[in-house]
This record gives C-alpha cells, structure tokens and sequence, in this order.
C-alpha cells in the first residue's frame, strides 16, 4: 500500500468514509497527487449551485485541495486540482440550525462554494475542527 492510499484510508477513516465510495475516487486522484503528499483531510461534498450533478469528494493534502466527481454512467473524473498556495479568500461556515456546511474559496480567477451535507450538530462541530487544523497557516 503506498503513502496515498494509506494517508486517505486513514482520512476517510476519521470522516466514516464507505472504503467503496473511497476505492473509486483514488485513481483520479494518483496521477496529481505527488508520491510524498499525504491525504489530510478527505469528505463528500456537493456543489452548492449543482445539487444532484453527481457526489463530489473533497481531499485535502499538504499541497493541494483536490475535488472528484462522480456521475452515473460516467464514472470518476478530477474536477479540480488547485495549489493550496493559489487558494484565495478562504472560509468556512458551519449553520448550527442546519445540518450542512459551506466551503468557499477562489482558485484562478474562479469561486468555488462546497457543501458538507447531512450533519448532526456534534458532526458539525469535527468537520470545523478537521477545516482549522487542515487550513490554520
């Protein structure tokens, strides 16, 4: 097994990732991912402004903030590959009346805005702690 895959079984692990759900993400995630780069964080996502465009999933290594797709009858596919160093504007914000998250943030001229859906208020709580300890500089 090598480092990739250890560092996001381990990811995943913490967030109560599906290792199938995991499994099919991996191979777009090797050919841009660096062998000396660990998965620090990985979490299913949406697209706030295209629900329902497939399951997104979020990893975060040392250097990069990596986004799949998955869509019915098309498989997995990159979605973005950015430089943690060229992301701008960065935030992050948990609705405690709601059970999601938003992450925003620009890459090259482009906004991005996630969803982390489906919490209970105590998931919340770790996923804002997992962003701080990813994204403190």
């Amino acid at each position: 097994m090598d480092a990739l895959t250890r560092s996001v079984t381990a990811a995943a692990g913490r967030a109560g990732l599906p290792t199938m759900i995991l499994n099919r993400h991996l191979d777009a995630l090797r050919p841009v991912v660096r062998p000396d780069d660990e998965a620090l964080l990985v979490r299913t996502c949406l697209r706030a402004d295209r629900k329902g465009q497939g399951d997104l999933l979020l990893t975060v290594t040392g250097r990069s903030l990596l986004v799949t797709r998955e869509r019915f009858l098309r498989g997995v596919q990159l979605y973005l590959a950015a430089d943690r160093a060229e992301l701008t504007d960065l935030r992050w914000d948990p609705h405690e009346r709601m059970p999601y998250m938003e992450l925003s943030f620009g890459y090259r001229g482009t906004r991005y805005l996630l969803w982390f859906a489906g919490f209970q208020p105590a998931e919340l709580t770790a996923v804002d702690a997992d962003l701080t300890r990813v994204f403190a500089r």
